[in-house]
């Protein structure tokens, strides 16, 4: 799984860029290239926690649930300052809508979407 490093928001991309790539498996490996776009940037649904025991996560895949999709979805774990990708049955098609309500629950900042 890649190691990440925090940047500042921009309205250019996310707040999180890749800091280094390690081996994955296969099945990751799969998933990895999925997310890859033309720049080498990720792209993706990306929700940010502060660890993997805040109630909103579960808030969160009630609502990334209802949008089923080809956009991977990763959680962001402050404590733990890695990234996860979720299992490719949780990959959400991102809307308007959607996004609204995952920033009302988690916070505007604790939100990014790369096409």
């Amino acid at each position: 799984r890649p190691e990440w490093t925090r940047r500042s928001i921009s309205a250019a991309g996310p707040p999180w860029t890749p800091k280094k790539e390690t081996a994955l498996s296969d099945n990751k490996s799969q998933q990895t290239e999925e997310v890859k776009t033309k720049n080498n940037k990720r792209r993706g649904l990306f929700l940010r926690f502060k660890s993997r025991d805040d109630e909103n996560i579960v808030k969160a895949k009630n609502v990334t649930a209802i949008f089923d999709g080809q956009y991977p979805l990763y959680f962001y774990y402050m404590d733990e300052k890695k990234y996860e990708l979720q299992s490719r049955n949780l990959f959400v098609d991102v809307n308007k809508t959607m996004l609204e309500e995952i920033r009302r629950i988690i916070g505007e900042g604790n939100v990014a979407f790369i096409e």
